[in-house]
């Protein structure tokens, strides 16, 4: 129980380095001792889970989730909501919205039928930072009406209450106050010695765009406690953004992408694409940064970014996408419309509008915006 509760406290408050250390012996107890604990080989995986996870790698971290939950639906049921919960958290910070909403729904109903780690006020706070991210704000503050008074000081429901407060002041225009929110979490969970929790919280902030010097403070302290390189990457996204440090930003964006980190990718692109300054920013590279972050948000429709969304007008559509990549290509006009069983005159007002959108007047000026 001790080195259960030693390698827990390493993914909460740090270091991590510890917890990588302990947990090589927590996988040494005896199975007769561990069954002693409740959930404690539970215990254990989420523990290994989260400490791979702080390591920035999120794709790793998903497939061993996925793993997880497909174990735990042939072997131990109970186990279910957990790795539901978890997975569902991961895809909220990183990647798709509408998957964490479903998950989220799903960690209820078995959290609700066995919930051996205290998770199930958390995985209604994850549903309804997923419902406000998605679109569904009636239904997130009716999951936050379902968690009772005795857990409101739990960090992870505080945490996602803040999400879904601070993504409706941002939706209203409400940029300012939703930073204060998130900051002001922010600090309390550092106070609580929720280290990682207080570090993703302020990165909300961080690619807002808002109080980056604030943001980037908080993140450097959290990252010096408890280590780990995601910690790291999100305390150089904000130290970058508050020094416009576009070469920087663009390999954040890079390395991002890499790991999983859909959201921070996409919204740093966001960010860089928006920098007025010429000198740092020629207007072709903005245009390439923008169209990279329009091709994620194609691919991962429900990505949770807390950037100002770009006007719509500038945005292609997925088959505006096909189109002028096949045109990059140099497939013509009438090749393009038979691999779409689409007619010439479709295909051409199409590559009309994209190229209206990404401000190019050539295939030419084309293949060089796509060439990167």
């Amino acid at each position: 129980m001790s080195l259960i509760t030693a390698g827990v406290s390493g993914v909460i408050t740090g270091p991590l380095r510890e917890t990588t250390l302990l947990l090589p012996r927590m996988r040494e107890v005896p199975a007769e001792y561990l069954a002693l604990v409740p959930g404690g080989d539970s215990l254990i995986e989420l523990t290994e889970i989260m400490a791979l996870s702080y390591s920035g790698d999120v794709l790793a971290t998903r497939r061993r989730l996925t793993r997880a939950i497909a174990f735990s639906r042939e072997n131990k049921p109970e186990s279910l909501g957990i790795w539901e919960y978890a997975l569902g958290f991961l895809e909220l910070l990183s990647a798709d919205a509408e998957q964490a909403y479903s998950l989220g729904q799903v960690a209820v109903s078995h959290l609700a039928w066995r919930d051996s780690t205290g998770l199930l006020p958390a995985a209604h706070a994850l549903t309804a930072a997923a419902a406000i991210a998605t679109g569904r704000s009636v239904e997130a503050y009716r999951e936050l009406d379902s968690i009772p008074e005795t857990a409101a000081n739990d960090p992870k429901v505080v945490m996602l209450r803040t999400w879904v407060e601070a993504w409706q002041a941002n939706a209203e225009r409400r940029a300012d106050q939703s930073a204060d929110l998130l900051l002001n979490t922010a600090g309390w969970l550092m106070t609580a010695q929720h280290t990682y929790f207080a570090g993703m919280i302020a990165h909300c902030v961080a690619r807002m765009g808002r109080r980056p010097v604030e943001s980037a403070a908080l993140l450097r302290a959290a990252s010096d406690l408890a280590g780990g390189s995601l910690l790291r990457l999100f305390a150089s996204h904000a130290e970058a953004i508050a020094e416009s440090d576009v070469a920087m930003l663009e390999q954040i964006a890079s390395d991002a992408s890499e790991l999983g980190l859909a959201t921070t990718a996409a919204d740093t692109r966001l960010w860089i694409s928006d920098v007025k300054d010429r000198r740092k920013m020629p207007e072709m590279t903005a245009r390439r940064h923008l169209l990279a972050a329009d091709e994620m948000r194609v691919r991962m429709p429900a990505m949770a970014l807390w950037n100002a969304a770009p006007d719509r007008s500038t945005l292609l559509t997925e088959r505006e996408h096909l189109v002028v990549r096949l045109a990059a290509d140099r497939y013509s006009a009438k090749e393009i419309a038979e691999m779409n069983e689409v007619s010439v005159n479709t295909v051409t007002n199409q590559l009309t509008s994209a190229f209206r959108k990404l401000g190019v007047g050539s295939r030419t000026e084309l293949r060089d915006l796509l060439r990167a």
